[in-house]
């Protein structure tokens, strides 16, 4: 409170801290704690437009997330009542079991999880009845999407958690069993379902955040309110998955951990626990303690994880998940390219002929299948059924 008093003194511009908190999407948390600033006398510095635009930006955010829980029950009642299991993850999730008001977390869009292929097929053909329609497909996942008038709903279906846009990571499957073992039955949305443990929804943050290459104030925010409402979080859960997945959990957990502390007085992660990663040498694959704080202390958010890396990209195999997304084509076409090479390369060194084989009929057969049924009207709506994923990973 007192950095904020003496932030309050000087002057700010709103505009950008406001732009900030629309960017990061944390504008109905941020208006909260805004609005309970002002009320207070000795802080009563706010200007009364920043407070009225913060307001009406969060009734908008809010009367999105209205919409999108009631849309998410409306699709769990349809799933449920044909038997179909599935899990509710991340927005929804975390917004009706972690946060003490559900709007306060905003949802861009609802993430269900798979136990196999076959459960997540049936959930394409109810969300097929039910008008949405196919936007993308691949070797991990498919995205729905609904327009109903002035509000339009993404609804992404996942069966596994892979850290590359191309192939199934070998022991990525450990983890979805895991978290359908540690599962429990809950109400969310107004339905039983499926719900996971807070120490898969914690290793979900973090592995979310680094297969999207930066952290976010959302990442944080989330993170604060995990540990807040599960104080007796299994850490050696957390920290066996660190020690399994090294830079992807580890990146990600010490960004988080170092962030909130600095800025938030907050110790996410245990002493010992951070004791055990920082002596494990086995797995500390370069993080960079003076990039990350240098990078807190300018507040430089998104936080691009590939500032974290050694120069060992080139013997990475987690490369294409740290740099910055390409946007024009001639760099997408880069980005593809050296995709390929790390198929017939690293991830046949890893892995095996085999292996990298498979992974590379994936890469090219994939989106050749989605095209084809997106081409063919009567195949368009089931078009990941086509995916080359059916034959290739049947194990999965």
């Amino acid at each position: 409170m007192p950095r904020i008093h003496e932030l309050l003194s000087s002057t700010l511009d709103w505009r950008y801290i406001i732009g900030r908190a629309v960017h990061h999407r944390v504008v109905p948390i941020f208006f909260q704690n805004l609005r309970a600033l002002s009320a207070s006398v000795e802080s009563n510095k706010i200007p009364d437009a920043p407070l009225k635009l913060a307001k009406n930006l969060s009734y908008a955010f809010v009367g999105h997330n209205i919409a999108t829980f009631e849309e998410a029950s409306r699709l769990y009642r349809c799933m449920a009542s044909k038997e179909i299991r599935f899990m509710p993850i991340k927005g929804v999730l975390l917004g009706e079991i972690v946060f003490p008001e559900s709007n306060l977390r905003f949802i861009r869009d609802i993430d269900l999880l798979f136990p196999d292929n076959s459960a997540m097929r049936m959930a394409e053909s109810v969300l097929v009845g039910l008008g949405y329609r196919l936007v993308w497909t691949d070797s991990r996942a498919s995205a729905f999407r609904l327009s109903r008038g002035r509000d339009s709903f993404n609804v992404d279906l996942h069966r596994s958690f892979s850290f590359f846009h191309f192939h199934e990571y070998p022991r990525t499957r450990d983890l979805v069993e895991d978290m359908w073992r540690r599962s429990s039955r809950r109400a969310i949305a107004g339905v039983q379902v499926q719900i996971m443990s807070p120490e898969c929804m914690f290793t979900l943050l973090c592995l979310h955040s680094f297969f999207h290459g930066s952290l976010s104030i959302l990442d944080l925010s989330d993170a604060v309110h995990i540990v807040e409402k599960y104080p007796s979080l299994d850490w050696n859960f957390i920290l066996n998955k660190v020690k399994r997945y090294r830079c992807i959990m580890e990146i990600p957990l010490r960004a988080i951990d170092s962030a909130c502390n600095n800025f938030l007085g907050i110790k996410i992660v245990p002493s010992n626990i951070e004791k055990d990663i920082q002596e494990d040498n086995s797995h500390i694959t370069g993080f960079k303690e003076e990039v990350a704080k240098r990078f807190l202390l300018n507040c430089r958010y998104f936080i691009s994880y590939k500032e974290f890396c050694h120069d060992c990209s080139r013997e990475c195999v987690y490369f294409s998940r740290t740099g910055e997304p390409e946007t024009s084509t001639y760099g997408r076409m880069k980005e593809y390219l050296y995709e390929y090479y790390y198929i017939v390369s690293l991830v046949r060194r890893h892995y095996g002929y085999k292996y990298s084989l498979r992974c590379l009929a994936q890469e090219l057969m994939a989106p050749s299948a989605y095209c084809l049924g997106r081409s063919i009207g009567s195949l368009g709506p089931m078009a990941s059924s086509l995916a080359i994923q059916e034959l290739l990973w049947q194990k999965h």
